[in-house]
């Protein structure tokens, strides 16, 4: 017989903003990135700035 033992502990902090709370990115839009449309100019216009 096998015995199931906790691996952590959850809990909620009421005071504590969530994790997506902290991205401004989610403040436009609820929609999960992957889910969102990438606009191919931009996003080369931030890897020549970064080079």
């Amino acid at each position: 017989m096998t015995e199931t033992l906790p691996v952590g502990v959850l809990f909620v902090n009421e005071d504590k903003p969530t994790f997506e709370e902290f991205l401004p990115v989610y403040d436009s839009s609820d929609e999960p990135l992957y889910n969102r449309g990438m606009n191919r100019m931009e996003l080369q216009k931030v890897i020549d700035s970064l080079r």
